[in-house]
Formats: structure tokens, C-alpha cells, sequence
């Protein structure tokens, strides 16, 4: 009997990553193929069959919503489970995805043990989970991210630049710093288990630094995923969704309780209409 083939699709190579490592540990033996934005989906969807479909919302091209659309118009795709993943988290976009006929709905940043709950869940529920499909899977719960996200992690900003536009040069990425005792304005940095309002210090294309509230409970965790909401500032219902993971965690006084910490967070979307929102923030801010 076949394999199980699941699609992986979205622009940040850092959150296919971190699905494809939950798919070998909860499903070793399935199929993963992958894209970087709707299109290249449609085209992998046009060309084969699958038995789950993980799809990113906004991404560049054609988003999720439409694609979502799309395979449940077709004959051949209708009756495969889709598990709509998203920083999009309002009731209103929940309501889009399933009314668009999404099987499941997962909002970014996420853990581990939640992805792989929702992927089971779909594949049993639409009777494509075999006992054999689970053979050799790992019997702890992964909290790390895929070893192919070692590159991302590992790569400067300039090498991140080519991935906007792979024909040209390096360019060095514009910075915006606030001034002391200033602000560029404000975030809300949300992580799988809560969300803090934080104050933008610093912001390139590629990255921001801020300052939060130590949280009373858990702390954030270096190479943790999150979601940077950010307004601009002349116009606050403009609001973008930018996935990243944190990068540097440090206290901004030198004691054992101190009440503030400087977060910087590395921003991983390749989508051309998120890095126009950075440029145009760095500019108004």
C-alpha cells in the first residue's frame, strides 16, 4: 500500500521546516512535498495527489484562501483534508477558513504537540490514518524545528536578502533606531503560550529589537517561534503578521528580578508585500 503524501505549503522556509520535522516524527513514513507560495502549490496540486494538504494563509502569488477555493472545486482534490496554518487568529478569519471549507485551523506561532494533534486528527477523520503509517514514530513529543532550518538560523541578513530577489546583489538592510527614551512604535509579540505588548526599539528588514514585560510565568525561549503584530504608525488598522523566531533574549537591568527584557526577533516571511510594509514602516515610524 502507498505511502501517506502529505503538501507542505508556505513562503517562510523556516515554518515549512518546522512541519515537515513534525510530520517524520509523528508519521515517519509518509511523503512530504513542499512549496513556497499558492501558485507552486496549484502546480503540485494540477500534477499529483496527496492526503493532507498544510497551508500557509498569506502568502505571495495566491494566497490560501483562494487555493482552499480552488481544491475544493476540484474533482480531484475536494475530499482531501486541509489544515488552514495562519497568524491570522480573529473569529472572522476562522469563520472564512471553514466556511471556505477548511478541515482544521491552526494559528501560528504553534507547538509541536498541537501541530501533530491536528494533523492526526484530520488524516483519521477523513480514514486515511493506517496503524502502519505510525510504525517507528518517535514516542516523546519534538519541540525542536527541522534540522533543514539550520542554514536559516545560521545565515546573516545579507544572504537573507537574496531570497527577496535572487538576481541581484546583497544589499545592505536599512535600520531604523529610536532615539534614547523613545519608541518607533509599538508591537504585540505573540508566542504558543501567550501574548506581551512590546515596545519596538530597533527595525531592519530582516529583524526588530524591543522591550517587554518579564512575564510572571513562562519565559520566552531562544529560537522560539512567534508572530510580530505591528500597525504602522499613521495608520493603525494597517496591520501585518510577521512570523519570525527570537534570536536574542537579554535583561535590561543587571538583577535577578528584573521587570523589563530586550527581545530581537529574526522576521522569516518571503513575501514581497510584507517587506514593503517594513520598508514603509522604517519610514513613517
Amino acid at each position: 500500500m502507498a505511502n501517506l503524501r502529505v503538501l507542505v505549503i508556505d513562503d517562510a522556509t523556516f515554518i515549512r521546516d518546522m512541519i515537515k520535522k513534525s510530520l517524520r516524527d509523528s508519521l515517519p513514513s509518509a511523503e512530504i512535498f513542499e512549496a513556497n507560495d499558492g501558485k507552486k502549490g496549484l502546480q503540485q496540486l494540477k500534477n499529483g495527489t496527496y492526503d493532507l494538504i498544510l497551508c500557509d494563509w498569506e502568502m505571495p502569488e495566491m494566497n490560501g484562501d483562494e487555493l482552499l477555493k480552488w481544491i475544493r472545486d476540484s474533482d480531484k482534490h475536494k475530499a482531501t483534508p486541509f489544515i488552514m496554518v495562519t497568524s491570522r487568529g480573529e473569529k472572522e478569519h476562522l469563520v472564512t477558513a471553514i466556511t471556505s471549507g477548511a478541515s482544521d485551523y491552526l494559528v501560528k506561532p504553534f507547538n509541536n504537540e498541537i501541530l501533530q494533534q491536528k494533523i492526526l486528527k484530520a488524516l483519521k477523520k477523513a480514514g486515511k490514518l493506517r496503524p502502519s503509517d505510525l510504525k517507528g514514530r518517535a514516542t516523546h513529543v519534538a519541540t525542536g524545528f527541522a534540522l533543514d532550518t539550520v542554514d536559516v538560523l545560521t545565515t546573516g541578513p545579507k544572504a537573507i536578502a537574496t531570497t527577496f530577489d535572487e538576481g541581484s546583489a546583497p544589499q545592505k538592510p536599512k535600520v531604523r533606531v529610536a532615539k534614547e527614551n523613545e519608541a518607533l512604535g509599538q508591537a504585540q509579540v505573540r508566542f504558543s503560550h501567550g501574548s506581551y505588548s512590546c515596545i519596538i526599539k530597533r527595525i531592519t528588514e530582516f529583524d526588530f529589537m524591543g522591550i517587554i514585560r518579564r512575564p510572571e510565568t513562562q519565559l520566552p525561549s531562544i529560537l522560539e517561534q512567534v508572530v510580530v503584530d505591528i500597525a504602522q504608525p499613521k495608520d493603525e488598522d494597517n496591520v501585518a503578521r510577521l512570523n519570525g523566531y527570537v534570536t536574542q533574549l537579554i535583561c535590561t537591568e543587571d538583577k535577578i528580578d528584573t521587570r523589563f527584557l530586550n527581545i530581537t526577533v529574526r522576521f522569516v516571511d518571503d513575501d514581497p508585500a510584507k517587506l514593503a510594509f517594513l520598508n514603509e514602516f522604517m519610514t513613517n515610524a
